[in-house]
């Protein structure tokens, strides 16, 4: 992938890779491996998701492949006191929780510890000498993730989350083993060091199950493709594993299993149910020449299929990347987390000092001072700041894909908040893109086939729907199709070029009548009878006069209707901008129930009416499907490409519908609103809890073992709070 960066000043190409990083245990290490890999010249940006546990690093080099500029960013890693491998290395993620065991061990090791503390009167003699033993193994073994993390940063002289926990456990059991040592008259707290101790362990390893459930519904978008296909060796089927596919191989798909990979239908018919990838909830008929994708279902008959795309270039590994693309970007909103995340830890620490010296200064003695400033250390939870976002945009945009939206960018929730007009293309938008042709006129009665073969003939050229409607017409009615030379396309007017020898003229009446073509009064009164009955029409010129039309007519899609209402719910106006001439643009923009209609518009027309409403304080989102719409969808707040459309369109878009339902409009907007306010909700929890419990601690008003349920309670919290994302739906939303 590359784009244009810009650092120091210097303008240059990029490519962006990911790492997967290994070793982190909160936010904080995920903020020091990004300054580490920050620092190197050939990073442009590198950001860390602690999440995901993945950076994605925009390099300033063009060939990522080099040996040393992976090396480079591996040895930065390491540098910071963690581990990397490329994205490319990574072994599927199993369900492997690593606190399991000390777990376990931590909570068997308590319950001797918790007797002696809190029954007296079946306490041995030599109690605390045990208690000693055993709170031992507890903290060193148990403790280890946490003391071992502590170790890692402060060789680079830094604090994390685990400081914290590892400052806390080890106070409470060094001073209990100087007074059980020494045999002081002071009370001790075992109980406390290998209670916080497992604490602290039930909340990493319900947050580690949480996350993983988080990030399960990407892994899981992974696993959808087939494992193994038939391919066709001859006359005989041979099954083969799906890596061993290639580009032109013809495989065989079966009544209800997986399409192995992307392709053209070469043979059988049949219904593709595209629900995992389009959020289409009804199958598709498909048959000779049609497209389908891979892990799509195959409903009732046998197709032979011709391989188009594999591995890495097959659509649902493009939706997989884009996914793990937008899921390694920050919000905007993240910002003042991460700034409060690289001071959080130090300030915790500075305020258990301070708190211990000031109940020694009070004169309450060492006892109160010192559980007050244990508490104030386990209390504190940098990991919920820094998990409020990526959680939730992590579950937001998987959620979307399981429902065929794809949010390229977590900035897009912010824009999709503001959005009060939202502008609709017509044909392939709000129409559904097939349009047929219902009639030719020839101004020579019975020369029909000759006037269709020269319009087909130069609009095979085309890209535009109207010209493969024509294009497919003609192949439909066998006319002859001759070579065309000097082929021109005006976007939004019409095509032109030399068909045997003339000059041809294929569009709007205004496309022919600027290009100095006579128009026949008699084609002008056949226009406004096609034009009363709602259908387009496409003039035809040859050398300097317009000899026939013909006209066209496209169907309002089922969804149109109810996704313009679901929007004018959500408060936002909807208007249609489109080329078609004002009769039919009225009479669609009345069958689904938009007012606000502007016909006969250019892709000029489409951006200065983006324009013009920004100029008026609107905040503009556009949605579209065609070459037409690049521009618009460029100039747009908020673009939104119809998934059936050109790859120029949706290279254009910040949110892409797989399907070509309209309630996915509606729907997308509505998700990323409610993953904003998840993500908000997060912060207020995470930023509010800090800010109460720690006083809390501070007055000794909640004890070091509530203070450690509390913290790991936080971080689990806005885990859980982002996985609601996962049910997700439109309606039940639309109802609360």
């Amino acid at each position: 992938m590359t784009k244009t960066v810009e650092k120091n000043g210097i303008k240059g190409t990029a490519n962006i890779i990911e790492l997967e990083i290994s070793g982190m245990t909160c936010t904080s290490c995920a903020a020091r491996v990004e300054k580490k890999l920050n620092k190197l010249p050939q990073v442009a940006t590198a950001n860390v998701n602690f999440a995901t546990e993945v950076a994605t690093v925009t390099l300033t080099e063009t060939d990522v492949a080099e040996p040393s500029v992976i090396t480079e960013l591996v040895k930065a890693v390491q540098a910071a006191g963690y581990r990397a491998n490329l994205h490319e290395e990574r072994e599927e993620k199993k369900q492997k929780n690593i606190y399991t065991v000390r777990l376990v061990a931590s909570i068997v090791l308590l319950i001797p510890v918790a007797i002696f503390s809190f029954a007296p009167s079946i306490r041995p003699s030599s109690w605390k000498e045990i208690a000693l033993v055993v709170a031992a193994v507890a903290v060193a073994y148990s403790g280890w993730p946490f003391h071992k993390a502590t170790f890692v940063n402060l060789k680079h002289l830094a604090m994390s989350m685990d400081t914290l926990v590892s400052l806390g456990t080890l106070s409470a059991f060094i001073w209990s083993a100087v007074v059980t040592l020494a045999n002081l008259n002071a009370p001790v707290y075992f109980d406390e060091a290998v209670g916080i101790t497992a604490v602290i362990l039930i909340g990493r390893f319900i947050e580690d199950k949480t996350k993983y459930q988080a990030s399960d519904l990407l892994s899981s978008l992974f696993e959808l493709g087939a494992k193994d296909v038939y391919v066709l060796r001859g006359d005989k089927e041979e099954l083969i594993d799906i890596k061993q596919l290639k580009v032109d191989d013809i495989f065989v798909v079966k009544p209800g299993t997986k399409i192995a990979t992307d392709g053209i239908v070469v043979g059988g018919s049949s219904a593709v149910d595209s629900s995992i990838i389009t959020g289409e909830s009804l199958p598709v008929e498909v048959g000779p020449g049609d497209q389908v994708i891979g892990a799509t279902i195959n409903t009732y008959g046998e197709l032979h299929v011709r391989a188009e795309k594999v591995g890495g270039e097959t659509a649902l590994a493009e939706i997989a990347k884009l996914i793990s693309e937008a899921q390694g970007k920050k919000a905007n909103i993240q910002k003042l987390a991460d700034r409060t995340s690289a001071i959080f830890v130090p300030f915790v620490v500075a305020a258990a000092v301070l708190t211990f010296l000031g109940w020694l200064l009070f004169g309450y003695g060492v006892n109160s001072a010192f559980i007050a400033g244990v508490a104030v250390l386990v209390v504190a939870c940098p990991c919920a700041l820094g998990l409020a976002t990526p959680i939730a945009l992590m579950v937001g945009i998987s959620r979307g894909a399981r429902l065929g939206i794809l949010i390229r960018d977590p900035s897009v929730l912010e824009n999709t908040r503001k959005v009060t007009t939202i502008i609709f293309d017509k044909t392939g938008t709000i129409t559904d893109g097939h349009i047929s042709v219902r009639q030719v006129v020839s101004l020579i009665p019975g020369n029909e086939k000759e006037l269709l073969s020269l319009a087909a003939s130069l609009e095979k050229s085309s890209e535009h729907l109207i010209g493969k409607a024509i294009y497919e017409y003609g192949l439909s009615e066998k006319v002859l199709l001759m070579k065309n030379d000097n082929f021109i396309s005006v976007p939004g007017e019409g095509v032109l070029g030399e068909v045997a020898g003339d000059k041809i003229f294929v569009g709007k009446k205004n496309f022919l009548t600027q290009n100095s073509i006579t128009i026949p009064e008699s084609l002008n009164s056949i226009e406004q009878d096609f034009l009363d009955k709602k259908e387009s029409v496409i003039f035809i010129g040859k050398n300097h006069e317009a000899i026939g039309l013909i006209s066209l007519a496209d169907r309002v899609k089922e969804s149109a209707k109810e996704g313009i209402q679901a929007i004018k719910n959500l408060g936002i106006k909807p208007m249609m901008v489109t080329g078609d001439n004002e009769v039919v643009a009225h009479h669609i923009g009345g069958m689904v129930g938009i007012e606000n209609i502007v016909a006969n518009a250019m892709p000029g027309d489409k951006v200065g009416c983006i324009d013009g409403l920004q100029s008026q304080g609107e905040v503009v989102a556009m949605v579209g499907d065609g070459i037409n719409d690049a521009p618009a969808l460029t100039s747009a707040d908020l673009s939104i490409g119809i998934g059936a459309g050109t790859d120029i369109a949706l290279a254009a878009s910040d949110i892409t519908l797989m399907g070509g339902s309209l309630t996915a409009v509606a729907e997308a907007i509505m998700l990323s609103r409610k993953t904003l306010s998840v993500i908000k909700s997060n912060l207020i929890w995470a930023f509010g809890y800090n800010i109460v419990a720690i006083p809390l601690a501070m007055l000794q008003i909640i004890n070091p073992l509530v203070s450690a349920g509390l913290m790991s309670f936080s971080s689990i919290f806005v885990v859980l709070n982002a996985l609601r994302l996962k049910s997700f739906h439109l309606e039940k939303e639309s109802h609360e």
